[in-house]
């Protein structure tokens, strides 16, 4: 325990910064902090200079990866965005052109998209179900540069010829 009154003094170097006063208290000794002014003749020393900038170093990597990542979340999900758009288009399509054709006959197509989804490629195929007079219609769209992929598949049913 510091005796009553003894003031404890953290130097930096040969100026001091923070004292602290030490009091007596019953069961112990309560210190106070008081601030000192810093001689303007005296800068910041050379760790403390580079401590500063390395932590500023630290934090600065911490938000810029951060951002990093959410540039490539959100490219994700624009990917994800077209590509399910693309589908959907493609499958309406699809379906419209199904619905003028008087019989309907098992087969696929495949093909690229126009400007600006040049990127992007699809394929459908059309197959006989289980049940009569059901088809499966699958739709596919992919890319050359993303190896994922989404297809979709719906059942469409078939014309009955005239005769019948």
């Amino acid at each position: 325990m510091a005796p009553k009154g003894l003031m404890m003094i953290s130097k930096t170097g040969k100026k001091q910064r923070i004292a602290y006063s030490g009091k007596r208290i019953e069961g112990g000794v309560r210190l106070s902090a008081k601030r000192y002014a810093l001689n303007a003749e005296r800068g910041l020393s050379l760790v403390e200079v580079l401590l500063a900038v390395s932590i500023l170093a630290l934090g600065i990597t911490g938000v810029l990866q951060g951002y990093a990542s959410s540039i490539t979340a959100l490219e994700a999900g624009q990917y994800n965005v077209e590509i399910i758009n693309l589908l959907k288009n493609k499958m309406a399509e699809v379906e419209i052109m199904l619905r003028g054709k008087k019989e309907i006959v098992q087969g696929n197509e495949r093909g690229t998209f126009e400007e600006p989804y040049r990127d992007f490629s699809w394929e459908w195929n059309i197959q006989e179900a289980e049940k009569e007079d059901l088809y499966a219609l699958t739709v596919r769209v992919f890319s050359d540069f993303n190896p994922r992929e989404i297809s979709l598949t719906t059942y469409v049913a078939g014309k009955k010829s005239e005769e019948e």
